[in-house]
C-alpha cells in the first residue's frame, strides 16, 4: 500500500521491513486461496496473510503524522497534502487497473473468447477511478482496492483532523483521539475509514509518543482502548496484529534485513500487481500433473515474477510519481 517514501538518510528501517512483511504476507495469502498448495499445515498459517492489509494501516497511521509534524502541516496546506498524497496514490492504481482491463480482454482473446467477454458499466468505471465501489456495490478492477479507498478517505480525514488530534492543548487532543479511537463502535462495519480508525490511531499514537506529546500511563490507555474497539467490531486477532506493528514501530532497533527492506520500498507496487502479475502462472499450473513439487514451484514462480515486475513497476510508474508529488508540495505548502 502506498505510504512515504523519504531520503534513505531518513527512512525508518523497520517500516520498509514492516512493509515488506505486509506485501509479502498478502500475497502469499492471495496465492495459496483456499488451500491451493495443498498442504494444510501451510495453507492454515498462509490463511491470515491477509492480516497484511491491518499492518499497513497501522504503518499509515504512523508514518502520515509523522511526516505532517516534520513538515509543520496546517489546515491551510490542506489543498498541497493532499494533491501530494493523491499522487503518490493514483498514477501506479490506474495503470494497474489498465492493465488488469488488457489482460482480461486478453485472456478473452487467448481462450478463443469462450465464456462472456468481460463487461463493465460507465457506474463501475466511475466507481473504480474515485475509489466508491463499496459505495456503488459495484465490483473492484483489482480486488484490494478496497483498501485504497479505505487509505484515500484517511488521507482526508487526517488532513481535517490533525490540528486537533495534534493539538498543545491536551484536553483537545485527547477528546480528538478518543472520538478517533472509538468511532469503529459507533460507526460498526461498514465502506468508510471509520471502521478502521483504531487501527491508525494505534500508528498515531507512537507518533505522539515518539514526538513527547503524550507520556506512558496515556499511551497504555489509548493503546487498550484501540484494542478493544477494533476486536470489538472485528476481532482480537486484527488487534494483536496491529499492537504487534505498533510495537514493531515503537519499541525495536532497526533490524537489518536487507532483503525484506528492499521489498518494503516496491510494497505498494507489489500489492498493486500481484495478482494480475501471478494469476497466468496460476492459472497454467492448473494443466499440469497434481504433485507437491509442481504446486510449490508454481507458489515460488508466482512470488519471484511478481517481486521482479513490481521491481520494474516502481522504477517506471511509482517512484517518478513520488519525485512529482515532492515537487508539488513544495510548491504548494
Amino acid at each position: 500500500m502506498n505510504q512515504d517514501n523519504e531520503q534513505d538518510r531518513d527512512r525508518i528501517t523497520n517500516l520498509d521491513l514492516l512493509r515488506g512483511v505486509a506485501a509479502l504476507a498478502v500475497c502469499l495469502f492471495h496465492f495459496d486461496y483456499d488451500g491451493a498448495l495443498g498442504i494444510p499445515s501451510v495453507s492454515h498459517v498462509l490463511s491470515y496473510g491477509y492480516l497484511g492489509v491491518q499492518m499497513f494501516f497501522v504503518i499509515s497511521g504512523f508514518i502520515i503524522p509523522y511526516s505532517m509534524l516534520r513538515s509543520g502541516y496546517r489546515i491551510k496546506n490542506i489543498k498541497g497534502f493532499l494533491i501530494g498524497r493523491l499522487v503518490r496514490l493514483y498514477p501506479a492504481y490506474i495503470i494497474a487497473s489498465v492493465a488488469a482491463l488488457s489482460m482480461w480482454y486478453g485472456a478473452a482473446l487467448t481462450t478463443n473468447n469462450e465464456g462472456e467477454w468481460p463487461s463493465f458499466s460507465l457506474i463501475q468505471v466511475i466507481s473504480n477511478i474515485f475509489l466508491i465501489c463499496d459505495f456503488t456495490n459495484t465490483d473492484w478492477l483489482i480486488t484490494i482496492a478496497w483498501t485504497l479507498a479505505i487509505e484515500a478517505q484517511f488521507y482526508l480525514l487526517i488532513a481535517l483532523f490533525f490540528p486537533l488530534a495534534f493539538s498543545s492543548n491536551n484536553w483537545i487532543r485527547r477528546l480528538a483521539m478518543a472520538l478517533w479511537i472509538m468511532a469503529p463502535i459507533m460507526a460498526g462495519k461498514g465502506p468508510t475509514v471509520l471502521t478502521w480508525t483504531a487501527l491508525f490511531s494505534l500508528g498515531m499514537i507512537v507518533c505522539q509518543w515518539k514526538s513527547k506529546m503524550i507520556g506512558w500511563p496515556e499511551f497504555a490507555i489509548m493503546v487498550a482502548a484501540a484494542f478493544y474497539a477494533h476486536a470489538e467490531v472485528y476481532s482480537p486477532t486484527q488487534s494483536l496484529v496491529g499492537i504487534t506493528t505498533m510495537c514493531t514501530i515503537a519499541f525495536l532497533p532497526q533490524i537489518k534485513f536487507s532483503s525484506m527492506t528492499k521489498l518494503g520500498v516496491v510494497s505498494y507496487s507489489l500489492y498493486l500487481i500481484h495478482n494480475n502479475t501471478a494469476g497466468p502462472i496460476l492459472h497454467f499450473s492448473k494443466s499440469l500433473p497434481d504433485s507437491l513439487w509442481i504446486r510449490l514451484s508454481t507458489l515460488v514462480l508466482s512470488v519471484t515474477i511478481s517481486i521482479a515486475v513490481a521491481s520494474i513497476f516502481y522504477r517506471l510508474i511509482e517512484k517518478p510519481s513520488h519525485a512529482l508529488s515532492r515537487r508539488l508540495r513544495k510548491r504548494l505548502f
